[in-house]
C-alpha cells in the first residue's frame, strides 16, 4: 500500500500554489511544544475496535492522576492523552506496560516536529525475569549481557554492590513487539551449560504460534508435530507475576556498628523534624525567609498543692506571679505572650454562686487527705490541673 502511494505521488505534477513552501518560525511553535510535553500518544494493540468510552473511564481510574486527563481520538484504536500535570504523565510512563481488556496499550511521547502518523508503535517497555541462574552469575554486568538480545536494556535490578541475588534476576528492557518474544538463553558457567528461561511481567495477549504481541502476516499458523498434534512454541509459561512489595528489603538488622549507624540516621532525620512545643503552648518554625511564624496551641499540665483562699489572696498581694496568678512565661519561641489574648483580666471578676458551692463541697470532701507535693501523682484527688490556651488560663482553680 505504501509503495503504491509513493509511486502515485511521484507521478503527480504540482501547481504553483502547491509548490510554494510555507515557513514557520520556531518561536511560534514554542507554546504548543510545551503543551506536547504533557501529552502521550496511545495505541491499543487489538484486532478489533475497542470501546473508547470504556477505555477512557477505566484508564483514568487505573492511573489515578492528580489532575485531569483529556482524550482525543486520532485514528483506529489510537488516542491522544493530554495531562494537566507533567508528573502524572511521568508516573504513567514509569508504570508501563499497561493493558486494557488484556490488550497491550503502547505509549509514545509526543514530538512536536513529527506528525502523529509518523510515530510507530513497534516497541514497549517490560520487566523481564531470568530464572534458574547460578547465584554467582546474578550480577549487573552479566544481566546486561544476558538481556542484550532485547532492543535496549534500561536497567538491571541489583543492590548497591551490583549483586542481584533473589528468586530471579530482573531487568527493565525495551521489547520489539513485532518479533517473537525471547524465551531464554544458554549460559555456560564452569564448563556446565544451563538454559535460563525468561518470563515477562504483566504480559498481555500474544500469539502462541509466532510469539509476537502484534500478530503479523508472517505467522505461519499452528505447528503440527510428528504425531499430528498441535504443538505451541510459545505459551502462558512466559508470563510472570511481579514481585511483592517489600520483598527486597534493603534494611540491615543486628550488629553494634549497624545499630550505631541506624541511630545516626535517626538523629539526622529528627534534626529536620519539627521541634516539640515547650511549656506555654506556642511553637514557631521558619521554613524560609519571608514566611510568617506558625503557632501551635497546646496545654500545660502542672500539679500544684491546694491552698486555702486566704493564703492564695495573701500570696497574690505579695507576689502577683505566685499562686493562682502564676503564669508560664517560657513558651519555647521568640513570640511574645499577649496578655490581652492569653490572660483574662482579674479586676471586677465575680465567681458564680454555683461554682462557689461546688468548690466548698470539694474542700469538705478532701479535707482529710494528706497534703500535696510536687511529686504527687496526677490522679491525686487534691491535684489541680493548670492549663493554658489561647482563650483562657486556669490558675489553680477547680475545673
Amino acid at each position: 500500500m505504501e509503495e503504491a502511494l509513493r509511486k502515485k505521488w511521484e507521478g503527480l505534477t504540482l501547481i504553483e500554489q502547491e509548490s510554494d513552501t510555507m515557513r514557520i518560525e520556531e518561536t511560534v511553535l514554542e507554546p504548543l511544544v510545551e503543551k506536547g510535553n504533557r501529552c502521550l500518544l496511545l495505541q491499543l494493540i487489538a484486532e478489533r475496535t475497542v470501546n473508547k468510552q470504556a477505555f477512557k473511564t477505566t484508564m483514568s481510574k487505573v492511573w489515578r492522576p492528580e489532575g485531569w486527563i483529556q482524550f482525543k481520538e486520532v485514528g483506529d484504536n489510537r488516542l491522544l492523552a493530554e495531562f494537566q500535570h507533567e508528573r502524572d504523565k511521568t508516573k504513567v510512563l514509569q508504570g508501563r506496560p499497561w493493558s486494557f481488556d488484556r490488550n497491550l496499550v503502547c505509549l509514545q511521547e509526543l514530538k512536536g516536529h513529527i506528525s502523529l502518523q509518523e510515530l510507530d508503535f513497534n516497541t514497549e517497555w517490560f520487566w523481564v525475569q531470568a530464572h534458574e541462574m547460578p547465584v554467582a552469575s546474578m550480577t549487573r554486568e552479566i544481566g546486561r549481557e544476558l538481556f542484550s538480545g532485547m532492543v535496549k536494556v534500561v536497567e538491571v535490578e541489583t543492590d548497591e554492590s551490583g549483586c542481584g541475588w533473589g528468586s530471579s534476576l530482573r531487568a527493565r528492557v525495551i521489547v520489539d513487539i513485532t518479533k517473537p518474544l525471547i524465551r531464554g538463553r544458554f549460559i555456560k558457567v564452569g564448563g556446565v551449560q544451563n538454559w535460563v528461561p525468561f518470563k515477562y511481567e504483566r504480559l498481555p495477549l500474544f500469539c502462541f504460534e509466532c510469539g509476537a504481541i502484534i500478530h503479523t502476516k508472517h505467522c505461519q499458523g499452528p505447528n503440527i508435530n510428528a504425531k499430528g498434534e498441535q504443538a505451541h512454541q510459545y505459551g502462558p509459561w512466559l508470563r510472570a507475576n511481579p514481585p511483592r512489595l517489600g520483598g527486597n528489603d534493603p534494611q540491615r538488622y543486628g550488629g553494634k556498628l549497624n545499630q550505631a549507624s541506624n541511630h545516626e540516621q535517626k538523629a539526622d532525620s529528627q534534626k529536620w523534624a519539627p521541634s516539640k512545643v515547650a511549656q506555654g503552648g506556642r511553637k514557631s518554625s521558619e521554613e524560609g525567609k519571608g514566611r510568617e511564624a506558625m503557632t501551635v496551641e497546646t496545654s500545660v499540665l502542672k500539679i500544684v498543692p491546694y491552698r486555702p483562699p486566704e493564703e492564695r489572696d495573701h500570696l497574690a498581694q505579695k507576689d502577683p506571679t505566685a499562686g493562682v496568678h502564676q503564669r508560664e512565661q517560657k513558651v519555647g519561641s521568640d513570640l511574645p505572650i499577649l496578655d490581652e489574648q492569653l490572660s483574662p483580666k482579674r479586676e471586677g471578676y465575680t465567681v458564680p454562686e454555683e461554682r462557689q458551692k461546688s468548690v466548698e463541697l470539694k474542700r469538705e470532701r478532701f479535707a482529710d487527705e494528706e497534703p500535696l507535693s510536687q511529686d504527687s501523682p496526677l490522679d491525686h484527688p487534691m491535684a489541680v490541673i493548670q492549663g493554658s490556651s489561647k482563650r483562657q488560663l486556669h490558675h489553680g482553680s477547680w475545673t
